[in-house]
């Protein structure tokens, strides 16, 4: 009687297992389905993708780092130009707070903490404002071409709220975010 519980046991434990394991891959294989589809997916992904910001003629670049802060004013991350951000609590960068520190310019302190001036979030499909990049930069124009329909520009200015300035181009920070994040969560 023993050897056919400790069997039986064995037996039902295996079972479950199976069990489990199939309803995980179903899980995962359905939540991947709906991700896909853009449904019922949630986070957002950040993308630091670009920054220019300098003291007049001085041609030399700010390195700038972007504080990222959720509602309650919690620094969820500190990111450099190049870097990625991914979070499944928010679903809209709208969420979140950026503040800005800045290095390397001579007009500036080093570390100097600075909140935008002005900031525009675009969409693909958006109206661009008219507005040219600084110094070579290229234009919002040329930065929303190849976004998905669920990718958007967060778009900085720092150095100015004049919008008839020549430096006023919104480009001083720019954020490519990801508003379905899907493969990131559900690689392939």
């Amino acid at each position: 009687m023993v050897n056919f519980t400790n069997c039986r046991h064995g037996l039902s434990t295996t079972f479950i297992g199976i069990f489990l394991a199939a309803n995980l891959v179903t899980f995962g294989g359905m939540k991947k389905a709906l991700a896909s589809s853009g449904d019922d997916v949630f986070g957002l992904e950040l993308y630091y993708r670009d920054s220019a910001l300098q003291c007049g003629s001085d041609t030399t670049q700010a390195d700038i780092k972007v504080n990222v802060y959720d509602r309650d004013n919690n620094l969820l991350t500190t990111m450099s130009k190049g870097d990625r951000y991914t979070s499944t609590a928010f679903d809209s960068v709208g969420d979140l707070s950026f503040v800005y520190k800045v290095y390397n310019l001579s007009c500036i302190d080093n570390g100097s903490l600075i909140t935008a001036q002005d900031t525009m979030v675009l969409g693909a499909n958006d109206t661009v404002p008219s507005i040219e990049g600084f110094s070579g930069q290229a234009s919002i124009e040329e930065m929303l071409v190849g976004l998905n329909s669920y990718e958007e520009l967060h778009l900085a200015e720092l150095g100015t709220s004049n919008t008839n300035d020549s430096a006023y181009d919104l480009q001083d920070v720019v954020l490519v975010v990801n508003n379905n994040p899907s493969s990131l969560f559900f690689a392939d």
